[in-house]
């Protein structure tokens, strides 16, 4: 019953309704790349139930089952690969191509109205129900546009777990077309500056854009002879591509002796350049090939004859002569000038063919948690020092860390390392891609915000709300920041500020005074104890115990501190002569 209340509310247009479907998602023991099979699986099985005869209400309800999402996700279980395929790829399986039928595909930049637009093309595309799968690369999700006797309905499917659903898969039912834009929009965020910073690279720039897919569903599969022919076609498919797999394991095979064959020319090679640049350093004038065909060599000079024959003869330096290069030098010479060349294109191509080899196996990494070895899909990355975890390893992590209200939450690797000064702190960015819920997400939120902010209560409107900090020390009195509120207390005694009265103080002396001032009450000069004059004279004796201070309440000053009459008398005297004793009208 819960369920149609929430599915008429959608077709009224009152609100949207996100079904989750708990321990259910691609990741669910096939490959983590599988978001494209389940995609279209969905948009598969429930456009065929449509077909079949289940219409209207019935159909949104059937999407809401576990069994149909279960049977929606068993393709991913048999995708073991984790290389991401295209929608256009994954559309030739004989599974897809022989149930659904294109209708057109279009590439656009993320948006609302991108997404509002490709929405309104679909719904006027056909006038039947229809399914739009979405990529942005590497995610693919399915919108499912239903025909029931309403309205049309939009459901999006998403087989990964998300924000809103971090469990499991999800079937979102929107109440209008451009609920699910804003929803499409919210889903695929990007940052602006991807387009405008031309340093980035074009991978890089492609987040910021996505393309959409348009299928309806085919009616030639109604007998039983169409089916058996979809599973031949799929069957021949499967042998020709065993077939090809073979042939390239037999390929990669001759490769690799290639490879080890032209290592061992290469080394001989290297071994020879190495033997002829030895000979070349050893008798550089005696080898040395001239560009001109020749080459210089030294002459032996025989002992020039003294002047008597006693005399030890003194040897002449041996001149330089130049001799023409026989053919088997300036071949030797040619030879090896050749085989360098050789052995540099050999080891350019041996290292490019290497480099592919590297390419084509799938990297693995250990978590820094549970050091088991994964592929590098399900890898939690943390930018600032580089170390690896697994997602589920990280979330646990991240979910103690939030649960002691820590922040922020430091790399695990780091903190265990004593001599790490500066360890690395998990960003917003693997928080918002880890697959919190909700609430853990909006603790992470509101911790992130308090190294720069307070919650500040106003006791007036009762609402609470983000200030910044270093600005919230800095004031003494605080005014509430919300529209039409304007309430204004101090910090310090928290009590509430008259901006069209006195300044304020917190012990009350500056109201007073300014109450004072207003009706002309005064100080007693010898112990500062407020005093009013109700009737009488002007003449006041101050009523604070041990003070005996007698002062003129008109011009506020001292007459006489003391107890004796007679001191008394005579200091009233004096000062009455120039003061009024009393008030006349």
């Amino acid at each position: 019953m819960a369920v149609e209340g929430a599915l008429a509310a959608v077709l009224q247009g009152r609100s949207k309704h996100l079904v989750s479907f708990a321990g259910q998602s691609q990741y669910g023991g096939g490959g983590s790349s599988a978001c494209g099979l389940a995609a279209l699986n969905f948009a598969r099985i429930i456009l065929e139930k449509e077909r079949d005869g289940l219409k209207d209400v019935a159909l949104l309800q059937e999407m809401t089952r576990d069994e149909v999402i279960e049977d929606v996700l068993r393709i991913c279980s048999q995708w073991s690969s984790t290389a991401h395929l295209d929608v256009d790829e994954i559309a030739t399986a004989p599974i897809f191509e022989n149930t659904l039928e294109p209708l057109w595909s279009q590439y656009s930049q993320l948006g609302r109205r991108s997404f509002r637009e490709m929405l309104i093309k679909l719904h006027d595309s056909t006038t039947s129900s229809a399914a739009l799968v979405l990529t942005r690369p590497p995610e693919i999700v399915c919108v499912l546009k239903v025909v029931t006797e309403m309205k049309a309905v939009y459901a999006l499917f998403d087989s990964h777990p998300r924000h809103h659903h971090p469990d499991g898969a999800a079937v979102v039912f929107f109440p209008s077309l451009d609920a699910a834009a804003e929803y499409l929009s919210d889903l695929f965020e990007f940052d602006q500056r991807l387009l405008s910073d031309a340093s980035l690279q074009w991978e890089t720039q492609l987040l910021a854009n996505y393309c959409g897919h348009a299928f309806n569903i085919k009616d030639n599969l109604s007998s039983v002879g169409n089916i058996l022919d979809v599973v031949m076609d799929a069957s021949l498919k499967i042998l020709s591509l065993k077939a090809d797999l073979a042939e390239l394991e037999r390929s990669n095979t001759i490769l690799r002796s290639e490879v080890e064959s032209l290592s061992d020319a290469n080394a001989r090679m290297q071994n020879e350049v190495i033997a002829i640049r030895a000979s070349t350093t050893a008798h550089p004038f005696s080898s040395m090939v001239n560009s001109f065909g020749g080459m210089w060599r030294t002459t032996p000079s025989r002992p020039t004859p003294g002047p008597s024959t006693s005399q030890r003869p003194t040897p002449n330096k041996a001149p330089l002569e130049w001799q023409e290069a026989t053919d088997e030098q300036d071949a030797s010479a040619l030879l090896a000038v050749k085989m360098q060349k050789e052995f540099e294109e050999e080891d350019s191509h041996l290292n490019a063919i290497m480099q592919d080899l590297q390419k084509a196996v799938p990297q693995r990494f250990h978590c820094g948690i549970c050091l088991d070895e994964y592929e590098e899909d399900m890898v939690a990355r943390i930018e600032s020092c580089g170390h690896k975890f697994c997602r589920d390893c990280i979330r646990g992590f991240i979910q103690v860390k939030l649960g002691e209200h820590r922040f922020p939450i430091f790399c695990p690797t780091c903190i265990v390392d004593r001599e790490k000064s500066d360890p690395g702190t998990l960003s917003t960015i693997l928080v918002q891609q880890i697959g919190l819920s909700e609430e853990e997400f909006n603790l992470f939120t509101e911790l992130e915000l308090s190294v720069f902010s307070i919650l500040l209560h106003c006791r007036k409107c009762q609402q609470a709300v983000f200030v910044d900090k270093a600005e919230y020390e800095a004031q003494d009195l605080i005014v509430c920041p919300l529209p039409r509120c304007n309430y204004i207390w101090c910090k310090n005694c928290s009590r509430a500020i008259d901006v069209n009265g006195p300044r304020h103080s917190c012990d009350g002396s500056s109201e007073l005074n300014h109450l004072m001032s207003q009706r002309g009450w005064k100080h007693c000069p010898g112990c500062r104890t407020p005093t009013e004059k109700m009737d009488g004279c002007n003449h006041m004796t101050c009523p604070s115990p041990g003070c005996n201070t007698h002062f003129c309440y008109v011009c506020g000053e001292s007459i006489v501190q003391s107890v004796m009459r007679r001191e008394i008398q005579t200091a009233l005297s004096n000062h009455y002569a120039r003061c009024n004793l009393f008030n006349y009208p």
